[in-house]
């Protein structure tokens, strides 16, 4: 069944994936290290800005949404109490910030790109909120569609764009305009006889109550993600910012989202078997889960590590590459120690209902991200970032488990685990063997050699007891035969 859950979300969220991926191979042939920087910058402050402002109505939405989507009329009063929260903050941030933006007529080039930014905030949250009731209505298929949209036209108009001569201002527009088409559909079919002045004070309080002690964790998170490119452009200009954040994103759009794609097919699993009112069930079901979760994710760090000339010469332009070789293999294992964080340590808070203890993890990295970029950036620079980061997500590992565990215990493969790092290390041989080998064609021989070396690996140490499952395959296929 999970294996099932798994490929209907790679479809889902694999396809923008890729997409997303592909966009960074292109737009770092066509965008400076510095126009790179300044897209990075925004980004990093929209959705600073987002989780204070706006995310809690959208985990408002994802919480509450089913239970008020039951009869028309509450499904009405739930959608319009939502419209009229999302436009009453979205005019006080078009008063507040056009003005800010616009100052200085002397600005021009900050005047477009601030406004613009201004328009993707309110764009991206209102997107946001389109995704998860999709997602709450159970449509994988208009869920993946509307991550699609985005990935597809954001590239295209981006390329267009750049092309055209406006730099980061291109990928911006072309952000807008891809969540705009989910958006024009959403509105005249969720939204269309929603009406701002039929909201109800009770769903108010309701989603603020839920949703304000959230925030912190939100906010605290994005500080722990995104501070660190805001420092360096702030105390190294909007180049470094520009090669550090590539380096991060290449990353985290091949490493998280196979991370993600686990989690969201896994995950529903063990709370279905929670809410059958079995703890050992959920338990198990949780370490089957984490077990899968550490066969992907172990031997893909191991193999970008290794492989990181390669993948770079490919992926990047020549402007990133350098720094980009520095600093992959260090944020390779910040990525992973990430993913478990938030795809296993965490589940302790979301499974023990105590979902408010999860900001001190949070809370605590998130600060010593801080002391240690404001530390480490000037005195040794975008290597500083790396550090801190690495060393906050250990801190978070370890507040997550100490605290989580008090919550719900997580039980965790050990035995596989060691099996699986085992199986990485065999696997590691025939890569450093092609190590020195550059191309496409060398890049395809190196995952070749690396899939296969560990998928035998793997069978001969029955990691997971995956003879078992191979075993049963191939008796279903002969009983087919």
């Amino acid at each position: 069944m999970l294996i099932r859950h798994i490929m209907v979300y790679v479809l889902s969220k694999g396809l923008p994936g890729i997409l997303n991926f592909v966009a960074i191979v292109i737009f770092t042939r066509l965008l400076s290290t510095a126009d790179y920087g300044e897209y990075a910058i925004a980004l990093a402050s929209i959705g600073f800005l987002n989780s204070i402002l706006f995310q809690w109505i959208r985990l408002g939405v994802l919480r509450f949404f089913p239970q008020h989507n039951k009869t028309e009329k509450s499904k009405h009063t739930f959608l319009s109490t939502v419209k009229f929260l999302f436009l009453t903050i979205s005019v006080v941030v078009l008063v507040i910030g056009l003005p800010v933006v616009n100052f200085n007529s002397q600005f021009n080039d900050f005047q477009i790109f601030g406004t613009l930014c201004i328009v993707l905030l309110i764009t991206q949250s209102f997107f946001q909120f389109n995704l998860e009731i999709v997602r709450s209505e159970l449509s994988p298929i208009l869920y993946g569609l509307f991550s699609l949209s985005k990935a597809l036209f954001s590239l295209v108009i981006g390329i267009f764009l750049i092309e055209l001569g406006y730099g980061p201002i291109s990928l911006i527009i072309g952000l807008i305009v891809g969540m705009l088409i989910p958006i024009i559909y959403s509105w005249f079919t969720t939204w269309k006889d929603t009406n701002i002045l039929e909201y109800d004070k009770a769903i108010i309080k309701i989603l603020l109550k839920y949703g304000l002690p959230l925030t912190v964790t939100l906010s605290m998170g994005m500080v722990l993600n995104s501070s660190d490119r805001l420092l360096i452009g702030w105390m190294l200009g909007s180049e470094e910012a520009g090669s550090y954040s590539v380096s991060y994103d290449l990353i985290q759009q091949s490493l998280i989202l196979i991370m993600m794609i686990i989690n969201l097919a896994a995950y529903p699993l063990a709370v279905k078997s929670l809410e059958n009112g079995s703890v050992k069930q959920a338990q198990k079901q949780i370490m089957e889960n984490t077990g899968i979760l550490l066969l992907a994710s172990i031997p893909a760090t191991a193999g970008i590590i290794m492989l990181t000339p390669n993948i770079t010469e490919l992926m990047l332009g020549s402007e990133f590459r350098d720094v980009a070789n520095a600093i992959i293999p260090l944020i390779s294992i910040a990525v992973l120690l990430q993913g478990l964080k938030s795809y296993h340590f965490d589940l302790s808070f979301q499974l023990g209902e105590k979902t408010n203890l999860q900001m001190i993890p949070v809370l605590i990295a998130a600060i010593i991200n801080l002391i240690f970029n404001l530390l480490l950036i000037p005195r040794i620079g975008i290597l500083g970032a790396v550090y801190s980061t690495l060393i906050s997500y250990i801190f978070a590992i370890v507040a997550s488990f100490i605290i989580g565990n008090k919550v719900f215990k997580l039980k965790f493969p050990l035995k596989d685990f060691l099996k699986i790092i085992l199986s990485t290390f065999i696997m590691l041989l025939p890569l450093s063997l092609l190590n020195n080998w550059t191309g496409l064609t060398a890049l395809f021989m190196q995952v070749l050699s690396g899939v296969l070396t560990y998928l035998l690996s793997i069978y001969l140490f029955d990691v997971l007891s995956v003879r078992k499952v191979v075993s049963s395959k191939l008796n279903k296929l002969s009983d087919l035969k």
